[in-house]
């Protein structure tokens, strides 16, 4: 009987295992949410002023490093990242520090296309981008991408140096194998490895129920299970 039973699990193991994989959209919702977490680690680790909204500020911070490190997949993961801010009942009020899901989808999906209008076109056209929108975002995001280089540009690491200022930690929970297989520990490590942190970075995923936050007295991302459930959740259906 054990043998059977042993047989038997041995043929559902791949069945299995794909089951407990991160879909597509959900991994490209991570990496965008992790960037704005990096976002708020930059900004506070290196005392950047901060003259506006915090959370609009690493949201920007967000799609203008998807667009740097990860260009072939960048509207991919923009327009992930934006469906899934459309889904979500709105919460914000005229006093919070969040702007409603649809404002930060709109300025996420403008900042790309911004970025590289001749080429994200049909982005704009697919996303329902009004002409006198669109126009608006091709005349201010360069200011704002020209800006980010040159506020950036001194907290780059060298070329040459070698990092000893980061570290990933995996927890345990039901998504670690999925967590393991998808793309999302490496591309996350590489943008944190992109500046030269003056103490020690962590990035910590984890089953748990607190979302994903940075943590400053800890310095740590901390990306929780309960996002990844959420997001799977309602992920966004696969032509």
């Amino acid at each position: 009987m054990r043998a059977a039973l042993l047989f038997l699990l041995s043929l559902l193991a791949p069945a299995l295992a794909e089951a407990n994989t991160l879909s597509r959209t959900t991994e490209n919702a991570l990496l965008h949410i992790l960037a704005h977490e990096l976002g708020h680690a930059i900004i506070r680790e290196f005392d950047l002023p901060i003259l506006g909204n915090e959370e609009i500020m690493a949201d920007q911070f967000a799609t203008l490093m998807i667009a740097e490190t990860l260009p072939d997949r960048a509207e991919e993961i923009v327009l992930d990242r934006a469906w899934f801010w459309m889904q979500r009942s709105d919460v914000s009020s005229a006093f919070g520090e969040h702007p409603s899901f649809e404002r930060r989808a709109g300025m996420a999906m403008c900042t790309l296309y911004g970025l590289a209008p001749e080429s994200r076109a049909d982005m704009a056209r697919r996303a329902g981008m009004p002409g006198q929108d669109a126009a608006a975002c091709r005349d201010r995001v360069p200011e704002m991408a020209r800006s980010g280089r040159r506020i950036l540009a001194p907290l780059r690491m060298p070329a040459t140096a070698r990092v000893t200022e980061v570290d990933v930690i995996l927890g345990e929970g039901p998504w670690k194998g999925a967590k393991e297989r998808s793309e999302i520990l490496p591309l996350a490590r590489r943008m944190l490895e992109m500046f030269d942190w003056h103490s020690l970075i962590t990035l910590h995923i984890d089953h748990c129920d607190r979302g994903a936050v940075w943590e400053r007295n800890g310095r740590r991302i901390l990306l929780c299970d309960n996002v990844i459930d959420r997001l799977e959740d309602m992920r966004r259906p696969q032509p």
